[in-house]
């Protein structure tokens, strides 16, 4: 998208022209294909790194790259055992707020021999230790992380060559050890495995491709997930094989749509491998609504992926592979035009095309747009944009539209379905460009020890994300977490875009004893009446509770006390009167309190009461010629993110600003010339002039 901003200075009309430029190629001069390319923060330092483990003319290769934040990066050494046909995931398997990794793969591509499953735990530095699991079946390629019994407890699942052992689930006993499920529903061969719940229903279901050994057929299903029991289920759909599947929603309608390729001709299903499908997710049923061809991935996972390319908030297609008819590997990007038609992103030709391929995105240079990692193989004699044999290279996205990061989620509220479950909800959050269906979530639940029982991948101070990707309870507004031991309990939530931009993170308490919430929540609404506010709750079950504490708040995050109310230790309904709400939106904040003094957050609500008065910012000195400050008025939000936008529509410094702060200076001091200040809160997204001198 093109954008022309006119910055009217002095007197002087100043256009400054926002061009597409071509995509910049960082060549990682590391020969690979076959692989996997992860991209994530493994040192906790800010920037992305980079993962690469597949193999190359040596054997089986492993590369880690930390990126050094200006364009280049160092390879340094971890003691992961390198793996081809591999497959990388992370999370937190021993709970204690720091990313591990699971790594499976194999060179012995139709023997018994050579394969490997390990885990890796992290110290959040980028050191990493063995894990050793018993009873672990070592078969490739397919491994993941997921919590599949909602527990709150991190397992696993090892899907592989049946030839090497049986495939299956692997659950958390909560002492330090797994209790192994085998799958043995299809003789798998290399299997691509996906959590995802494609039906919304608040657990994470497992889609499986491959192919069937018995059956000489491909396999591409649902493993519908029941309590923890997995069920295989048709979703009507061209089965395929040797290929990768992607989730995501094309279309805004908040439902997870799948992109898949592989081959189709082992079992005459099809007589090609280089066709990529789109299927629309309608309630479950799905429907083909677009292809891409020619696209031959040759190897298993990851050769394809959805993201937001050019910051418009609608998610594009990216693919990879063999391309007949352009007679060369290609890895192509395909702009969503937001009605199911997709448009070829002008600069392929520029980017690096690779077959047996895996590909990876993620923000490299921390400039607010979705970059590109590529591995596979790419010659010379294919195209302008290849690298000359088997490779790995960043394309840097020159996408001159900027991207602001989602507003936090409001209206928290903690509630008890019955003695061995608890509701985490929240309201919608929203985003500048991309649909409000489209947010996913990302939570974290953590006891006061510092245990973690969900583990977002996120810096829980800014939001940032460590990997980019869905937020782990996905679309999900509710996430109901089973059995979690007694104990008082921080959590949180932000929302995730699809330029993978995250907000802050919204945080709440609640305390379980013995085994159940004090207070199970039915509802908490509040609304006017008259001059006046009506807050009102419903509790199903009280047990141990005190009383209920209102409190009220201007800015959300800032809270008085109100009123208290006595708990009357049975089901009720409770109503209570602000007599004086401020002018503009009221935040009203419920707890309880138990009989020993501990505190839960049941919820937040806001009621807009008044006429909302306008947010101002102004940027002074203008012109400037050394100290850059912003001064705000009635402005009372979250966190603000600052821009500095300089005249090619390059984003060169971003800044973030803790609420309640209304005069501060911008950090840094860039070189005379023209600068748009872009500022982006709650309620708040203005865009400054400056003139630098």
């Amino acid at each position: 998208m093109n954008k022309i901003y006119m910055l009217m200075l002095s007197g002087i009309v100043c256009p400054i022209a926002l061009r597409a430029q071509q995509p910049t190629v960082i060549n990682l001069n590391f020969p690979i294909q076959h692989a996997d390319a992860s991209v994530i923060d493994f040192d906790n330092d800010g920037k992305l790194d980079i993962l690469i483990s597949g193999e190359n003319d040596s054997g089986k290769a492993l590369q880690a790259f930390k990126n050094n934040g200006d364009g280049t990066f160092t390879t340094v050494s971890v003691p992961f055992a390198p793996v081809t046909r591999a497959s990388i995931d992370w999370n937190d398997i021993d709970q204690d707020g720091k990313p591990d990794v699971i790594l499976s793969g194999s060179i012995d591509y139709n023997g018994t021999t050579d394969k490997s499953v390990e885990i890796y735990t992290s110290d959040g530095a980028g050191n990493f230790s063995s894990k050793a699991i018993s009873g672990l079946t070592a078969v490739a390629p397919g491994c993941g992380f997921a919590d599949l019994n909602n527990d709150g407890y991190v397992d696993f699942y090892v899907f592989g060559n049946i030839f090497q052992g049986e495939s299956g689930f692997y659950i958390n006993n909560k002492a330090g050890g797994f209790t192994k499920t085998e799958f043995t529903d299809y003789d798998l061969v290399d299997p691509d495995v996906t959590p995802v719940d494609f039906d919304n229903d608040g657990d994470l279901d497992l889609f499986l491709m491959g192919k069937d050994n018995t059956t000489s057929t491909y396999v591409s299903v649902m493993l519908v997930n029941t309590n923890g029991v997995f069920a295989a289920q048709s979703l009507g759909i061209t089965p395929r094989g040797d290929g990768s599947a992607v989730w995501g929603d094309v279309d805004g309608d908040g439902r997870l749509d799948l992109l898949i390729n592989g081959n189709g001709d082992w079992d005459g299903t099809e007589t090609t491998g280089d066709v990529v499908r789109l299927y629309r997710n309608n309630a479950g049923t799905f429907t083909k609504v677009a292809t891409f061809q020619q696209y031959g991935q040759g190897s298993t996972g990851d050769g394809l992926r959805f993201a937001d390319w050019n910051n418009d908030g609608k998610l594009d297609v990216i693919v990879s592979g063999w391309s007949a008819n352009q007679n060369r590997q290609a890895a192509d990007i395909y702009l969503n035009n937001g009605d199911l038609t997709f448009t070829p992103y002008a600069y392929n030709n520029n980017i690096p095309g690779v077959g047996e391929s895996s590909i990876e995105v993620g923000d490299i240079n921390n400039d607010g747009k979705i970059d590109l990692v590529v591995t596979g193989t790419s010659y010379n004699n294919y195209g302008p944009g290849d690298l000359g044999g088997k490779a790995s290279a960043v394309v840097l996205n020159p996408t001159t539209t900027a991207n602001a990061a989602p507003t936090a989620p409001a209206g928290l509220s903690v509630a008890s379905n019955n003695p061995s479950e608890i509701t985490l909800s929240w309201n919608a959050a929203t985003d500048d460009s991309t649909p409000a269906n489209s947010l996913s979530y990302n939570i974290f639940v953590k006891d006061a020890n510092g245990v973690y029982y969900y583990y977002p991948l996120a810096d829980e101070s800014t939001g940032r994300l460590l990997l980019p990707r869905m937020g782990n309870v996905q679309f999900n507004k509710s996430w109901t977490i089973k059995n979690l031991p007694d104990g008082a309990y921080t959590w949180g939530v932000q929302a995730v875009d699809n330029s993978f931009a995250a907000s802050t993170f919204a945080t709440g308490t609640f305390t379980i004893n013995g085994g159940v919430l004090p207070v199970t929540l039915q509802q908490f609404s509040t609304g006017k009446e008259n001059n006046r506010v009506k807050l009102q709750w419903v509790t199903a079950a009280e047990s141990n509770n005190s009383h209920f504490e209102v409190e009220k708040s201007a800015d959300g995050k800032n809270f008085a006390y109100l009123q208290s109310v006595a708990a009357q230790h049975q089901a009720n309904t409770y109503t209570v009167y602000d007599e004086q709400p401020y002018n503009g939106v009221n935040y009203y904040r419920l707890k309880q309190v138990d009989t020993d003094g501990k505190e839960t957050v049941l919820g937040v609500k806001a009621v807009d009461f008044g006429i909302a008065v306008a947010v101002t910012a102004t940027v002074y000195p203008n012109p400037a010629v050394q100290d850059i400050r912003v001064k705000l008025s009635r402005y009372t939000g979250s966190a603000l993110a600052v821009n500095l936008i300089d005249i090619s529509g390059k984003v060169i410094y971003r800044q973030a600003v803790n609420s309640g702060v209304i005069d501060f200076a911008v950090n840094y001091q860039p070189a005379p010339g023209l600068y748009l200040l872009q500022l982006t809160g709650e309620g708040l997204n203005q865009q400054l002039k400056l003139l630098v001198k």
